[in-house]
């Protein structure tokens, strides 16, 4: 695993220097402290990373083989190996998981399930709505690549995790959309001078739908 990643940096470091941006890491270090988290939260939130990082490139991967003529960078040659190692990555971490049984035992494993199964996905869809135009560049629906991927995502956690939403039967993709509508809406009021009240309206929205996405149906992974 460290040298996978170590090969990923490196590529990532070339292609960078290539752009004539140089980035001093060591420096980088100093300046921010190092934070502890618990084990179950770094084991948690690991696997679901690579898993997820797993789908996006792979669901990309398979577009552009599909559609060689959107491939418009070298970068998406080197996709698959790529998505591999994003894999193997997150079976070990499954592996990790499993050392400690307790760790998906009782209300802390459906806890820890759906708090990162949920940040996960929350952050996957913002982002992919801010980089909509990526996206279509290469041929590709944002929305459906967005569900796609949190689907697929969400089946995979089955094999880790003791809980995964519900996301054909509950609500949960229907509040995505409109979590994304909202958090559009509150971008685009950003850079307007006043209307105080309507932008604390949209962020109190913006709370309202976190909160209703975040406790929707979860099922027993064995059972999803």
């Amino acid at each position: 695993m460290a040298r996978d990643e170590a090969r990923h940096a490196g590529f990532l470091n070339r292609a960078l220097v290539a752009e004539g941006i140089e980035l001093d890491l060591p420096k980088l270090s100093t300046k921010r402290p190092i934070t502890w988290f618990p084990l179950s939260w770094v084991l948690y939130s690991v696997f679901l990373s690579e898993k997820i990082g797993y789908w996006r490139y792979i669901l990309i991967d398979r577009h552009l083989k599909a559609n060689p003529d959107n491939a418009f960078a070298p970068l998406f040659d080197f996709f698959e190996p790529w998505c591999q190692d994003e894999n193997r990555h997150g079976d070990i971490f499954n592996l990790l998981i499993r050392c400690w049984p307790g760790l998906k035992q009782g209300l802390r494993g459906k806890l820890l399930s759906r708090f990162f199964l949920w940040s996960v996905f929350l952050t996957h869809s913002l982002t992919v709505c801010e980089r909509g135009d990526f996206y279509r560049l290469l041929g590709m629906d944002p929305h459906r690549f967005d569900a796609e991927v949190m689907r697929q995502t969400n089946r995979t956690a089955r094999r880790a995790f003791p809980w995964v939403f519900d996301l054909d039967q509950g609500q949960y993709l229907e509040l995505r959309d409109r979590l994304v509508s909202c958090f559009q809406q509150m971008q685009a009021r950003k850079a307007e001078p006043g209307a105080l009240l309507a932008k604390l309206g949209l962020k109190l929205r913006f709370a309202g739908l976190l909160l209703r996405q975040f406790c929707q149906p979860m099922v027993p992974a064995e059972g999803a």
